[in-house]
Formats: structure tokens, C-alpha cells, sequence
């Protein structure tokens, strides 16, 4: 099967370059996890934090 000739006057070539918004997209998705699991992380600390208080203050 050959390949398509692309033009190198291609509009679609110069302007949306497909290979470069993936990458941006895939970085921006890997940012977005990573924040989403340490704010996770956080909660989860903050909610352990308030058992613990709460355990402890029962005791008393």
C-alpha cells in the first residue's frame, strides 16, 4: 500500500500539527492525575487525622 504525498504547503500541516496537540493533551491528562491523587492523598490524611483525634478524644 503506498502512502499518501503530503504537500509541504499543507494548511493542516503548518497549522495543526496532530503528532504535537497528542503530546500536549497526554502531558495535560498526566497533570491532571497527578494532582487528582495527591489531592486524594490529602483527603485521605485529613480524614485519618480526624479519626485519630476522635479515637483519642473518646478515650479521655
Amino acid at each position: 500500500m503506498q502512502k499518501r504525498f503530503k504537500s509541504r504547503f499543507s494548511f493542516c500541516d503548518r497549522w495543526l500539527d496532530r503528532h504535537a496537540i497528542v503530546l500536549n493533551m497526554e502531558a495535560f491528562q498526566d497533570l491532571i492525575v497527578i494532582v487528582l491523587c495527591l489531592s486524594l492523598f490529602a483527603v485521605m490524611l485529613i480524614q485519618v487525622w480526624g479519626i485519630f483525634i476522635a479515637i483519642s478524644q473518646s478515650i479521655d
